[in-house]
């Protein structure tokens, strides 16, 4: 995926979530498309959580994927929890992968 060849728009915004033990979504994959989607857009996230008592359909149970996720959805205009938001500002910015030049 290169930016040339892709039909993805570059201000499109991405926030991609993960689970660092995760068993049934590989870590690593999800890096992977973070970073294959930072080739064509200027806005990718990935979130990267290492709570171990969350399993792979519960990431939205970790508080700081929902504050980190709400500053996402402020960021980019789109309807949010403005509490969370704020708390989530900092955790967000950590997650920003910078578009790649390869």
């Amino acid at each position: 995926m290169d930016a040339e060849n892709s039909n993805i728009p570059t201000d499109t915004a991405f926030f991609l979530g993960s689970i660092k033990h995760d068993t049934t979504v590989n870590p690593e994959s999800v890096r992977k498309i973070a970073t294959k989607l930072a080739q064509v857009s200027n806005h990718v996230h990935l979130y990267e959580s290492d709570n171990k008592e969350i399993e792979h359909i519960k990431l939205s149970k970790d508080t700081n994927y929902q504050k980190a996720v709400n500053a996402f959805f402020a960021k980019y205009k789109l309807p949010h929890d403005e509490t969370l938001a704020q708390a989530g500002r900092e955790i967000l910015t950590a997650t920003e992968i910078k578009k790649s030049t390869r």
